[in-house]
């Protein structure tokens, strides 16, 4: 490498991971004192790189001035996967943690949402959603601090975040959902709103709102359309998308169903027709190595970002189960399996579904713990926020939050394939990773309005930070609990 030229070398140098440029750094003296005479440049491509590869927002390092800040945020990732391996390695009770409370000025907080970056909080509450920006502690004299920058107004109070997605590293894409009632009898307006965030040009915080699309359906409570001869009950599934057809993930495989065409009333709306009228039947179903009991909506666990399924990016989701399968959420050791699914556009029903491993975890207190069936991903790793209640608790129950990180299994050589009776080798079952608390909170009398009610949480497996809200009923009092899991590593 070192007969090539400078330029040439620093182009090598600036598409290597974090782990690679250290490595090159430690082959010669030549190649150190190069990648620290241009270190700025190097680390700031490096982290400009993780945020297109890995959905974080740009914007959240705009107030990085200096090489080492940089690096400090490429490396951000890798001394949480450090200190992680510490919590495995030890006998530990619970994650060590610094714990900050990130007070609002009493705004309400209905629904929150942590931009994957750790610098921004999106918050939600009914006409309104606000977003602010969380300030390192030590520029406040040790006080947490978040600082409000801006809020946008709807039309109608929202019932639920859609999706909230990073796209390119530097826009976020929202889509909200709420139904209000219809001028006609017995008929409700169901719309779902498209927005994007962005940092306005030449600004550090100010952000712009641009509505991209506002999608309503006129229908009453039994419009829409029934998945044919799968199950009714489709709170126990997992649901994928892109513009052709809808994935549904249940105990048996995934049933991919051609979306039919919309049949538009006014310029307006959209109308579906009845269940009884439209029973859709599944175009193809690429089954499990094996059916599994599906005992409720949180054993089936995907992605927290949502992305249309495309040929390119193969789509991960987990299946929880307990030891005898019989899904009883008392055993304290349930086994995940690991599904890989591999969309074919040209021919949807050679679709490929592959198990790619069966992994065992294990924790030591007695709650049954349940997920928001979503998993955070960087890289090769997947981190899972896991909650239980120790209703067994001689004092006070409490609700507990968890974590557990597990790093994805490779693919096997051979996939699974798309007919149930062919063979399966991989799946043996294995311990991969521990799940450790990091929050409790004491579960309220039920004539008890003062006390906190955990009702959310999140994670930013970047910069090793977990955000849970919290909220008083007697006094509607909303707060952020925010834990850094490598502050005091």
């Amino acid at each position: 490498m070192k007969g090539l030229p400078p330029e040439i070398q620093l182009l090598i140098v600036e598409i290597l991971d974090v782990l690679d440029i250290f490595h090159l750094q430690q082959t010669c003296k030549y190649l150190y004192k190069l990648i620290e005479a241009f270190d700025h440049v190097i680390w700031r491509k490096c982290l400009q790189r993780q945020c297109t590869q890995n959905g974080l927002f740009w914007p959240s390092y705009r107030k990085h001035a200096t090489s080492d800040e940089f690096k400090s945020a490429c490396t951000a990732n890798l001394r949480f996967r450090n200190t992680s391996r510490k919590w495995e390695g030890r006998s530990a009770s619970h994650i060590p943690s610094t714990v900050e409370m990130l007070e609002f000025d009493g705004v309400p907080i209905h629904e929150f949402y942590l931009v994957p970056g750790g610098r921004f909080l999106i918050t939600f509450h009914h006409f309104y959603f606000r977003v602010w920006s969380l300030y390192p502690s030590a520029l406040w004299n040790g006080a947490p601090k978040v600082g409000y920058i801006d809020e946008y107004r709807m039309q109608y109070p929202f019932s639920a975040i859609a999706y909230v997605n990073v796209v390119n590293g530097s826009k976020i894409d929202l889509l909200l959902y709420w139904t209000t009632e219809s001028d006609l009898e017995d008929q409700e307006m169901t719309s779902l709103l498209r927005l994007e965030i962005t940092i306005k040009d030449g600004s550090d915080i100010a952000f712009s709102f641009r509505k991209l699309g506002l999608i309503q359906f006129l229908h009453d409570e039994d419009e829409g359309w029934r998945p044919e001869g799968v199950v009714d009950d489709v709170r126990d599934w997992e649901l994928f998308s892109n513009n052709e057809f809808v994935f549904y993930v249940n105990g048996s495989g995934i049933h991919g169903f051609k979306i039919p065409p919309l049949q538009p009333i006014t310029e307006e709306h959209v109308t579906l027709s009845s269940f009884s009228d439209t029973r859709l039947s599944s175009s193809f179903l690429i089954p499990h190595i094996r059916p599994y009991y599906i005992a409720d909506s949180a054993c089936i666990i995907g992605p927290e970002n949502c992305s249309p399924v495309s040929d390119q990016q193969p789509v991960i989701y987990i299946i929880k189960e307990t030891e005898d399968g019989d899904g009883d959420n008392d055993s304290n050791t349930f086994l995940l399996h690991w599904y890989q699914f591999r969309f074919n556009s040209s021919d949807p029903g050679s679709s490929t579904l592959t198990l790619l491993d069966t992994t065992s975890l294990n924790y030591d207190d007695k709650n049954s713990l349940s997920t928001r069936r979503t998993y955070y991903a960087w890289g090769d790793q997947i981190a899972i926020i896991w909650e239980g209640t120790d209703e067994d608790d001689s004092e006070r129950p409490h609700t507990s939050f968890y974590l557990s990180l597990s790093t994805i299994p490779s693919s096997p050589s051979l996939p699974s394939s798309t007919h149930p009776s062919t063979p399966n080798s991989h799946g043996k079952k294995k311990e991969n990773s521990k799940i450790l608390p990091f929050a409790r909170y004491p579960v309220a009398p039920d004539d008890d309005d003062t006390v906190p009610v955990p009702l959310g949480h999140a994670f930013c497996p970047h910069t090793g930070k977990a955000a849970v809200r919290c909220w008083i009923p007697e006094d509607d009092e909303c707060w952020i609990d925010w834990y850094d899991f490598v502050a005091r590593d």
